[in-house]
């Protein structure tokens, strides 16, 4: 955790350099032409190309007798927003020029009702208005009405189904096309639906209220990070979905465990008061004026949603909510991480999700402490008793291998044949990891002083083959790697290394004694060689 946050916090600094450089100009010019207010281009510019936070330049400014331009800086952000509208719009055109052609707009009855009466007003299939839709067809069907809450604001669509006189669709998203208009993304799978039919839309209930769930929890979660890390934990962005969340929000280093740890508990403390959660249609200035907070970039009408939480969260905000804070349930965060300079995500788990999640960790836990015949409360001594008796176990086998290899050694060197001045030893080992044989090939040529080894070992599926050759040998001409490698073939495979040591293996087991009786004529041959 150090090093995480020591890493984000070098990259806020490098932000903070640049940032501050380009603003300290901007004050000196605005000195010298008498401004009083940095302007709101230049304040989206240091938040959006330096990752500069917002509200870092309003400190910086007013510490120098500046304000910000509050208004100019939201018409850059949503300007920058219709440009990345535009170039969808650009890429998307012959779709949306398709929507265009839906007569009649959407009204969402959703927060009220999961089911209600509605007309088909529209359907696509293909990009195309079509009259009706029959079985087996996937398509876009739109409605006067619908419960069907259209993705926006990071909440998912709806699912559902709508029901006609002769035909059944299954919704399998709902989406937000343009102002007022929502595509049902269906398969119809019974009979068939036409335009001008009446119909019966129903929102599947469980994903929607996990859906609520997870939406409130992140109106806590929100309240929670700026009450643990300050008012600049501002909302980014978030995904809301079926007992899972994604939260987005402007902070400058890693969280610490007990800031995770105390931003869970102010969550799941609010949810346990029950607090009441409640939506009200009011104007914008008043909301703003009730403290409600609202995202920078967000178009917002004279008339806005507000959703207040108990009495201490107010957003403006589009979704659809739990009924009281104790719907959700608990609330699990996952995990915490960096996004981008200045950004951080935070994932997290609420309602059927978290129970799910917390029984899958505790049959996990019992599963593990059933291998170690302990119980969950004794596992962690359990597990820390078990590494320190592995330990003690590898030092005994270490021990003992050192005895067992020293031992080995005495008795290979007793083997060792002579070829005029020149000690060879060509054996084979029994079940001997490759490492270890190396290490035996060391010891023996270490023992002999001067002289040639050939070790040979058998995994059962492969022939590990090694060969080390002193230093006076191999100034003499006499190489391992040559060695090795006619060793190797003569077992079926290959190998080859340095004129000192090389290493490499055959395929055919019951040929080593025959390739190991080769060592010694080829250690003749190069030593004649090279006389």
């Amino acid at each position: 955790m150090t090093n995480v946050v020591r890493a984000e916090e070098d990259r806020f600094l490098a932000t903070l350099e640049q940032g501050s450089a380009l603003l300290a100009q901007t004050l000196e010019e605005l000195k010298a032409t008498g401004a009083s207010a940095v302007p709101g281009e230049r304040v989206f510019e240091l938040h959006d190309t330096y990752g500069f936070p917002k509200e870092l330049t309003a400190e910086v400014a007013r510490d120098q007798g500046f304000t910000i331009d509050e208004p100019g800086f939201a018409a850059a952000m949503a300007q920058q927003r219709e440009r990345s509208r535009a170039s969808w719009v650009g890429v998307e055109q012959s779709a949306r020029g398709a929507y265009a052609d839906v007569a009649g707009r959407t009204e969402f009855v959703g927060y009220d009702t999961l089911q209600s009466s509605a007309t088909v007003i529209g359907i696509l299939s293909g990009g195309e208005a079509v009259g009706q839709a029959a079985v087996g067809d996937e398509v876009e069907m739109f409605l006067d009405h619908s419960p069907f809450y259209a993705e926006a604001g990071g909440q998912v669509g709806d699912r559902g189904v709508i029901e006609a006189a002769e035909g059944q669709a299954s919704v399998v998203d709902t989406l937000y096309v343009a102002e007022d208009v929502h595509a049902h993304r269906c398969r119809i799978e019974s009979g068939k639906i036409a335009v001008g039919e009446e119909v019966v839309a129903s929102v599947h209930a469980d994903r929607r209220h996990a859906v609520m769930r997870s939406h409130t929890a992140t109106h806590l979660l929100h309240h929670a990070l700026r009450r643990v890390l300050g008012d600049h934990a501002v909302q980014s962005g978030s995904v809301v979905e079926p007992d899972r969340l994604r939260f987005d929000f402007s902070h400058y280093t890693a969280m610490t465990e007990e800031q995770m740890r105390e931003v869970e508990e102010i969550v799941n403390r609010h949810i346990l008061a029950a607090a009441p959660v409640a939506a009200h249609i009011t104007a914008l200035d008043q909301a703003k004026a009730a403290g409600a907070m609202a995202l920078f970039g967000e178009k917002y009408g004279e008339q806005v949603r507000m959703v207040e939480v108990g009495d201490f969260s107010r957003e403006l905000c589009g979704g659809t909510h739990a009924h009281r804070t104790s719907d959700i349930g608990v609330c699990i965060l996952l995990s915490e991480g960096s996004i981008g300079a200045g950004l951080r995500r935070i994932e997290g788990i609420t309602g059927l999700g978290a129970l799910s999640w917390i029984r899958e960790r505790e049959r996990a836990l019992t599963s593990a402490a059933e291998v170690l015949r302990a119980r969950p409360e004794e596992l962690a001594d359990r597990v820390s008793q078990l590494l320190r008796d592995l330990r003690e176990t590898q030092k005994r086998a270490t021990q003992m291998r050192a005895r067992s290899a020293t031992a080995m050694v005495e008795e290979l060197v007793t083997c060792a044949r002579q070829l005029d001045d020149i000690q060879v030893i060509a054996e084979c080992v029994v079940d001997l990891p490759t490492e270890a044989l190396r290490e035996l090939a060391d010891a023996a040529i270490a023992k002999l002083g001067s002289g040639v080894v050939v070790l040979a070992t058998s995994d059962g599926e492969k022939v590990p083959i090694v060969a080390k050759v002193s230093k006076d040998l191999v100034e003499r001409g006499i190489h391992a790697g040559h060695l090795l490698r006619e060793v190797a073939k003569a077992a079926g495979g290959s190998g080859g290394g340095r004129p000192d040591f090389a290493q490499g293996g055959g395929r055919d087991e019951s040929k080593i004694d025959e390739a190991l009786a080769l060592v010694e004529g080829l250690v003749s041959e190069q030593s004649r060689r090279n006389a």
